[in-house]
């Protein structure tokens, strides 16, 4: 089966695991804290819980999947090291910070139209996150890349939230075709509060915009709005009031819980490089913190990568417990989604660094495509038959 073939199988695959969140729309996203010191907040709300976060090696030379025959698949070599949450496998995360502090958040906005096919590179939705986060030292270079490479949908609507650490944000969201772009610094920026929920950007901000807090007219009443909450969070943080931003975060994150739909609530401290987790059924909070990692391919391998089952039950630092994710742990995640995620999907996601991923030398440019991502390779042999086996059952859908 030709290459090209073989990936549009895969994400029609895919394809039924991301039409399963349309009818879930509580995510959130913010960043408090102040200026020097910015903390983000994900509520990440789901079908299902499993996952891992996972340690990103430096220095691979990657190559996307591609959705359609005609797409030509963005390559690019990760300059950063990251940390990411993944629900399925690597490489495919649902967001994350690198070493230098870029945070990318991925949200639900039905009714997102992407641009259509042109000559730029392509790369799918949940791959897009990889990307930056490999490649960006800033929000600003995060907008700038964005504009170099398309999205080729596998059907999810999303748009993401993006901060570093100097407290910039951005929200990048397509409409109509067209991406749009809204960004907020210490000293100017479109967005009125540095936050996003499943709503069109410009919506939410609008919303906030009629209220005194943040120039309207409007008091603020009680039990305030998601929106407003994360407004508040983002705009009107005081040090004085909540000396731990870190807790504080933890504290909105609880508020804006969305029952039985909340299964992670992650924090980011974009200053000190540590990202904090925990979930309804674990509610100790777990630490990864960057300063005692190795993010070198050689040690922290883009095969076969460092990682922890996001639902382990343990508090603090967990650093220390991160370890290869085998076959046979990746395996165990596909059973536990096996009622939403096809197994045999589940597999081949897990195979997936060893066909497209690759670690080179820090000093090497990426090699051309023959030479790394697309070289002969059993697994690849592996992916094309094990998707050929449910090619008739998602080619319809």
């Amino acid at each position: 089966m030709p290459l090209q073939l073989f990936t549009t199988n895969f994400f029609t695959s895919i394809l039924v695991f991301l039409t399963l969140t349309n009818d879930v729309f509580a995510c959130s996203a913010f960043v408090t804290g102040d200026a020097e010191s910015p903390i983000v907040g994900k509520s990440f709300d789901w079908h299902h819980g499993n996952g891992f976060v996972i340690v990103n090696a430096k220095n691979v030379a990657k190559r996307a999947l591609p959705l359609k025959p005609d797409d030509e698949p963005a390559q690019w070599k990760s300059k950063y090291g990251s940390v990411s949450f993944n629900n399925i496998g690597p490489e495919f995360p649902f967001g994350g910070m690198n070493e230098k502090g870029v945070t990318v958040e991925i949200l639900w906005r039905d009714g997102t139209k992407y641009p259509a096919q042109d000559d730029r590179p392509t790369i799918n939705e949940s791959q897009w996150i990889q990307y930056q986060l490999d490649t960006a030292g800033s929000v600003g270079e995060v907008i700038e890349q964005s504009k170099n490479i398309r999205i080729s949908p596998a059907g999810a609507e999303v748009h993401y939230f993006v901060c570093d650490a100097t407290k910039a944000c951005a929200v990048i969201e397509f409409k109509d075709g067209q991406a749009l772009t809204y960004e907020k610094t210490n000293l100017k920026g479109s967005l009125k509060a540095r936050m996003l929920g499943n709503g069109w950007s410009a919506d939410e901000q609008t919303y906030l915009g009629n209220y005194k807090a943040f120039g309207g007219t409007k008091e603020l009443e009680a039990g305030p709005s998601d929106t407003l909450l994360m407004g508040l969070a983002a705009e009107k943080y005081s040090a004085t009031e909540n000396p731990d931003s870190t807790a504080y975060a933890f504290r909105v994150l609880d508020k804006l819980q969305a029952g039985k739909w909340t299964k992670w609530q992650l924090v980011y401290d974009l200053k000190n490089k540590k990202v904090h987790f925990r979930s309804p059924d674990h509610k100790t909070i777990k630490t990864v913190s960057f300063e005692k990692l190795n993010f070198s391919c050689a040690h922290s391998g883009s095969q076969n990568p460092v990682g922890l089952n996001l639902m382990i039950d343990k508090s603090g630092d967990v650093t220390s417990l991160l370890a290869p994710i085998t076959d046979q742990i990746f395996k165990t995640n596909a059973e536990k989604n096996a009622d939403y995620l096809n197994p045999l999907v589940s597999e081949a996601v897990g195979m997936y660094p060893k066909v497209f991923t690759r670690c080179i030398d820090a000093s090497a440019a990426v090699q051309p495509e023959s030479e790394t991502c697309n070289r002969v390779d059993p697994n690849q042999e592996k992916m094309i038959e094990l998707l050929s086996n449910i090619k008739e059952v998602f080619l319809n859908l």
